[in-house]
């Protein structure tokens, strides 16, 4: 599909396929590009993980292993015929689920395990302070989570529109994999490696923070996904906090009911400590301005983080998009 005069440093930098038309079945056809997913075969963003690329299509993980050293996704084409059509992708937006969890496990999406108010706290600060690019910087909201939960060696993924999926979010969405402790338990490591999906949607009454975790390290830990949705709202001037969690099966595993069991509890203790970051950070961001401290958000094109989706210490020295 690619131009023979394309340029190669350009498309290499691309978050998505820098084509606009392709030649298919004797015509010229303008078109949008999408991931595919496909459960139990990609990550949520459509990575398959491996150690070479001259392997052909067997010995694909849909999970960072520990002797995976390239990885690779496919792009599937949607094509328009007109000018009209492309507001196509603005439609398909404006229906989009809010959540993956209403996808994945929708029965849980309606059942809150923590409920939390958190003060004056301000929503379009906090709203902007989940939209930085730099969720390592010293002042901001997701610093102080990361170093409430002792997590390491983050590598942290760029924002993707949660639109260029086959099956379309709201939202932004991005991936970071680190290194993360793990609460006591009966044949389970202190510490894991842990490859997240992370996911923000601002809308005019609510923000939500969503979070797709697999625990790489632990028992069973590739056979399921567990989901968070910290929804924050404010109701007479007082910030609102209210988790869900859920459970993605992507295996199956004679350790499901323990672990539909055990997953609950310990999302609410997270829950618990979240609601007291977004206290101990708003004790400082609203003492100011009322901003997100040292927000911005990069819509003229700065720079990503060092660690960015592409490219980065935990993940492979390869892609093959």
């Amino acid at each position: 599909f690619l131009p023979l005069e394309a340029d190669t440093e350009k498309t290499a930098a691309s978050e998505i396929p820098p084509v606009e038309s392709v030649e298919f079945l004797g015509q010229r056809r303008n078109c949008i590009w999408s991931i595919q997913p496909v459960e139990g075969q990609t990550d949520e963003l459509g990575w398959q993980y491996s150690t070479d690329f001259g392997i052909g299509n067997t010995g694909w993980l849909h999970y960072c292993g520990n002797v995976s050293f390239v990885r690779r996704r496919c792009w599937q084409p949607s094509f328009y015929s007109d000018a009209a059509d492309e507001d196509g992708g603005e439609k398909v937006r404006a229906r989009a689920p809010t959540t993956f969890m209403q996808k994945k496990s929708p029965s849980s999406a309606k059942e809150p395990i923590f409920e939390a108010v958190l003060g004056d706290v301000s929503i379009e600060a906090l709203g902007a302070a989940l939209e930085m690019d730099d969720w390592q910087d010293p002042s901001s909201l997701m610093y102080y989570y990361w170093k409430e939960m002792g997590s390491s060696e983050l590598d942290i993924g760029s924002w993707t529109d949660g639109g260029s999926f086959s099956s379309a979010v709201k939202g932004k969405v991005r991936s970071i994999e680190m290194r993360s402790p793990v609460p006591p338990a009966p044949m389970c490591p202190k510490e894991t490696r842990v490859q997240s999906t992370w996911h923000v949607v601002i809308l005019e009454d609510r923000v939500l923070l969503e979070s797709i975790s697999m625990s790489l390290d632990v028992p069973c830990g590739t056979s399921f996904n567990v989901i968070a949705v910290d929804t924050f709202t404010v109701q007479d001037g007082q910030m609102k906090m209210v988790r869900t969690v859920g459970v993605e099966w992507l295996q199956s595993t004679w350790l499901k009911g323990a672990i539909e069991q055990n997953v609950p509890p310990q999302l609410k203790a997270v829950g618990e400590r979240m609601s007291k970051v977004v206290k101990q950070w708003w004790a400082k961001a609203g003492s100011g301005n009322g901003a997100a401290p040292g927000g911005h958000r990069s819509d003229e094109g700065d720079a990503p983080p060092a660690g960015n989706l592409q490219h980065g210490r935990s993940t492979p020295a390869k892609d093959r998009r």
